[in-house]
């Protein structure tokens, strides 16, 4: 098996993603698509991926269920994108096979699968 990485991600609702930058003091909530594969390999799974901040957190309730929260006290993309990429990683540990990274990952994320 090839490693498994993001190959592409989007946001519907917010622009360029890459560059935004919250408000101080405003909560962070946002959906993020994250296309996963196997490097090398045409073609990728999609997982949505909940972004929030600590203050969001608290008020988690108002927010759809089952989406993973990604804690960020400090925010910026780079951050996010890292998170995400360690828990592939740790999915990845003593797979055979892409089908077993994904199965674990939506444990923690919502897979377009299900």
């Amino acid at each position: 098996m090839n490693s498994i990485v993001i190959k592409d991600y989007i946001c519907v609702e917010i622009n360029d993603i890459e560059h935004w930058n919250p408000l101080p003091g405003n909560p962070i909530y946002y959906l993020l698509d994250v296309y996963i594969g196997e490097q090398g390999i045409e073609g990728s799974t999609i997982f949505t991926v909940s972004i929030i901040s600590p203050e969001a957190l608290s008020q988690k309730n108002k927010y759809d269920k089952g989406y993973i929260v990604v804690k960020i006290e400090k925010y910026s993309f780079n951050r996010v994108l890292k998170k995400i990429n360690e828990l592939i990683e740790k999915c990845s540990i003593n797979k055979n096979d892409s089908m077993e990274v994904y199965k674990d990952l939506s444990k923690h994320m919502v897979w377009e699968y299900e």
